[in-house]
């Protein structure tokens, strides 16, 4: 099977776990959306990665899913998300994704950080507040990443 991972990571954390996820699929191509070229009817499997900044997905990833719908639902479906507040993970699907891709695919997050050094005043202060944290921390959710490839 032919398996195409599109992600995109603003501070490395969405990388990190696609390269994660490719482990569980000898062969799949990595494909960082700025870099997307390909015709996604070229694969089997269509794996997407995307950060949540404030509830919502990347808008490129918003773009080629509305872009490729009818495409996408043809074939298996993965969508992985990376932040922190899994407990929303519920509302974030529903905010950000179409009924005929919340019934097709798989989508769960599997794993966020916290990295300090890397956020802009403004993003340091809104974590702070929000998460009651000025620590960096890494949450991998194993449970979470062997449910979305299985």
């Amino acid at each position: 099977m032919k398996t195409a991972i599109i992600y995109t990571s603003k501070y490395g954390m969405t990388e990190k776990l696609a390269s994660i996820l490719r482990k569980h699929r000898e062969g799949a191509n990595l494909i960082h959306i700025n870099d997307f070229k390909i015709d996604i009817n070229e694969y089997d499997e269509i794996i997407l990665g995307t950060p949540i900044y404030a509830g919502r997905i990347n808008k490129r990833i918003k773009k080629l899913l509305n872009n490729n719908e009818t495409t996408l639902l043809s074939k298996p479906l993965k969508v992985f998300l990376c932040g922190m507040a899994t407990e929303n993970e519920d509302q974030v699907i529903k905010e950000n994704f179409s009924d005929s891709i919340i019934e097709h695919a798989k989508i769960k997050y599997i794993g966020g950080a916290y990295q300090f050094k890397k956020m802009n005043f403004l993003f340091k202060f809104i974590v702070k507040k929000i998460a009651k944290s000025d620590q960096d921390q890494e949450v991998i959710l194993q449970k979470n990443i062997d449910f979305l490839m299985s």
